[in-house]
C-alpha cells in the first residue's frame, strides 16, 4: 500500500481561528470524558471499549452544560475516540504508555474522515463538515497533513496546532 502525504500551512482569520478552536476542544473534551470514563468502570470492575465511549459521548452531547458539542460535526470527535482505542490497544499489547489526558496548553489535533471534509487541490481549498467557510492555503494557521492510500480510496485529514 502506497501512501502519498501533504503538508499544507495555513493561517486562519478571528472567525475561522475561533471555529477550529472549538473543534479542538469539543475533540479534547470528548477524549478526556472517554478516558475518564474508562478509568471510572475500571475501578468498578467492568471494562470499556470503544462502543461504550461512543455510547458514554452520545449522552454528554444531551447533557445541557455541553450542547456546544453539537456544534461541530461527530467525524473529528469519533476519531479521537478511534485514537484513545487505538493507545489503549498499543498499552494493552506492550505495557507501557498508558494513554494520558489531553492539554489544551499542549499540541493539539483533530482528525477527519473523507465523509468530513472536501479537498479541493486545484483551488488549494479545504470545506471542513459543519463549517461554512472554505479554506484557502492563504488564510489558515495549521498543519493539515492529508493522506491518500492508493490501494484504498480512504482519504484522511489531520489539523493540528502547536502548543501556544
Amino acid at each position: 500500500m502506497k501512501l502519498i502525504a501533504y503538508k499544507y500551512r495555513f493561517h486562519p482569520n478571528n472567525e475561522q481561528a475561533v471555529m477550529l478552536s472549538q473543534t479542538f476542544g469539543c475533540v479534547r473534551v470528548a477524549y478526556n470524558s472517554a478516558l475518564a470514563f474508562s478509568k471510572a468502570q475500571y475501578e468498578l470492575g467492568n471494562k470499556t471499549n470503544y462502543n461504550d465511549w461512543s455510547k458514554n459521548l452520545t449522552q454528554l452531547k444531551k447533557n445541557p452544560d455541553l450542547l456546544w458539542l453539537k456544534d461541530i460535526s461527530s467525524v473529528p470527535l469519533q476519531q479521537a475516540l478511534k485514537h484513545l482505542n487505538k493507545g489503549f490497544q498499543s498499552f494493552f499489547k506492550s505495557g507501557f504508555g498508558y494513554p494520558k489526558f489531553k492539554s489544551k496548553h499542549h499540541y493539539q489535533s483533530a482528525s477527519y474522515m473523507s465523509n468530513g471534509f472536501k479537498w479541493d487541490a486545484d483551488k488549494q481549498s479545504l470545506l471542513l463538515a459543519k463549517m461554512k467557510q472554505v479554506y484557502s492555503s492563504v488564510i489558515m494557521l495549521i498543519f493539515v497533513d492529508y493522506l491518500l492510500s492508493q490501494a484504498a480510496p480512504t482519504l484522511l485529514l489531520f489539523l493540528n496546532r502547536e502548543a501556544s
